[in-house]
């Protein structure tokens, strides 16, 4: 491999020349010739090894610099940098100038012997490169050319090579290399009958070669050219898959636009829980309520008197009335969550639920508690008239085609390398990105006609609820205060309205159960 520093050099040619003897010894030879951009003080060149192959008799010449050069030898690897002087007392850097440096080295047991024939694989490129080289060319001296076969890959640089034989010797030109390019490796088979009985710096394997490695070769070029026409394909799926979601989420996502000014009076006859469900929805969590709701609950249980309370030297007293009958199921759920910080008296000290929340794991199984109460509810809650799941069926659907789309091109890359694979990446970054999009403009609920109808009413007399100006111009009635404040806690929107009556001095049951601080201290536990 040659690198350098964000490539402030380019390679104009670069020539190798290998020997293959009969004794199993490679000889290498790599000229490479530099176009100095910049200033430029070393070239470094990695020389990768398999396990058990060694290298040696290293020499390194540089011609148009002087030069001095260093070995660092790893288990894999040797490392060479060469550095480069533009005056023979080596302090000044080259620049703007065309180097040569040349590699000769020695590889043993890089040849693998079998019983039949002679194996090695050379790299005349690595996608590491920093920059690539614009002419490569590369001369193989064989003991002989009878019965040899080789191959160079990935196969469409092979496609696009020249080759000849003169006499033993095999020339290969034009090898193409750029950014793009995966690893150049050329591999070949050598007749056993061509090396000599000495055959030391071979590695010896008992074991018949020639057949697997033609057949292997021969699938590798029926994937690649199968990954030529496949890969671009599914490159135009993935770019027409997109049209897709984005139709469907414009077919169900346009729905007429309605406004409401300011509605002074409850929409609905609905709960405040059921209320709470349907304008906290998401389009992921439907119809789920919130810790609004469960406040809200209790308040109406108040209002209902199955609660009592009572101010004790500042300690806020709720009790269970209990022979009230008729209680709805999330009612009930909700008094068992109350009843889990009774005392020996049947008492709830809402002053002391916080303190015996800190307690060990109290919170966390508690808070378990209110979700199960909240997904109960949800799994009671029929809000199919008021939330469209069409586009998110679909979409998650898609979701799963998606991942088949883009899984198959990295399987097929995997078999057979394909430089075309990039697109497939980049086609599908831009797939995953659309769908992010897509469902993050999920996250707000499609409504049916009559659901958006429903929520813009209710939030227009939420902004009524909001309003302090709007309360004191025209006031609910006064058998209706409580329930307003019911409904205004399931809002999430108390404040304005209990506000509103403590300007107008105005009092009743709940409004002395926030006055007293109950309702602060039900924010407090629930928060």
């Amino acid at each position: 491999m040659i690198s350098g520093n964000s490539s402030p050099y380019g390679i104009k040619n670069g020539d190798i020349h290998l020997e293959v003897q009969d004794n199993g010894l490679l000889k290498v030879q790599e000229v490479y010739t530099y176009t100095i951009k910049e200033t430029v003080d070393t070239i470094n060149r990695t020389i990768e090894r398999d396990n058990g192959e060694n290298i040696s008799n290293l020499k390194v010449y540089t011609s148009g610099a002087y030069s001095e050069f260093n070995i660092e030898e790893n288990s894999n690897s040797t490392n060479i940098t060469t550095f480069l002087y533009k005056d023979e007392s080596k302090n000044q850097k080259i620049n703007n100038k065309e180097i040569t440096v040349v590699y000769e080295y020695d590889l043993t047991q890089a040849l693998k012997l079998y019983n039949d024939v002679g194996i090695f694989q050379y790299k005349l490129y690595d996608n590491k490169e920093v920059v690539p080289i614009n002419n490569l060319s590369f001369k193989i001296n064989y003991p002989s050319k009878e019965g040899v076969n080789f191959w160079i890959n990935p196969y469409d640089v092979a496609e696009n090579t020249k080759f000849h034989w003169e006499n033993s010797s095999l020339i290969i030109e034009n090898i193409s290399t750029n950014f793009m390019t995966n690893n150049i490796e050329f591999s070949s088979t050598i007749p056993k009958n061509e090396f000599s009985i000495n055959n030391t710096y071979a590695t010896i394997i008992d074991d018949t070669k020639a057949e697997d490695i033609t057949k292997a070769q021969e699938n590798y070029e029926n994937n690649y050219k199968r990954n030529n026409i496949v890969l671009p394909l599914f490159s135009v799926i993935e770019i027409m898959s997109l049209l897709l979601p984005i139709g469907v989420y414009i077919k169900y996502r346009r729905k007429p636009k309605l406004t409401f000014k300011e509605i002074e009076e409850p929409p609905t006859d609905d709960k405040p829980i059921f209320v709470n469900s349907i304008i906290y929805s998401t389009q992921i969590i439907r119809g789920r309520p919130n810790i609004n709701a469960l406040k809200a609950v209790i308040l109406d249980l108040i209002e209902k008197n199955v609660l009592s309370y009572n101010l004790y030297e500042d300690t806020i007293i709720l009790k269970i009335i209990t022979n009230k009958k008729d209680l709805l199921d999330y009612e009930l759920e909700a008094l068992n969550l109350l009843k889990l910080f009774e005392d020996e008296n049947n008492c709830i000290n809402l002053n002391k639920i916080k303190i015996q929340l800190k307690k060990g794991n109290n919170s966390k199984i508690y808070t378990k508690k209110i979700k199960k109460w909240e997904e109960n509810y949800q799994e009671q809650n029929d809000i199919s008239k008021f939330i469209d799941n069409t586009y998110l069926d679909i979409f998650f659907k898609y979701g799963k085609i998606l991942l088949i789309i883009l899984i198959i091109p990295v399987i097929l890359n995997l078999v057979a390398p394909h430089p075309f694979f990039i697109y497939n990446i980049i086609t599908g970054i831009i797939m995953i990105i659309v769908y992010f999009i897509l469902g993050k403009m999920l996250s707000r609920v499609n409504w049916t006609e009559y659901g958006m109808e429903y929520y813009l009413k209710w939030m227009a007399f939420r902004k009524y609820l909001n309003d302090l100006s709007l309360i004191k111009e025209h006031p609910p009635e006064s058998k209706n205060w409580n329930k307003y404040i019911i409904y205004a806690t399931a809002l999430g929107c108390e404040d304005c309205i209990l506000k509103s009556m403590k300007d107008l001095n105005l009092k009743n049951n709940l409004y002395n159960f926030y006055h007293i601080g109950g309702i602060k201290l039900l924010n407090r536990i629930f928060e």
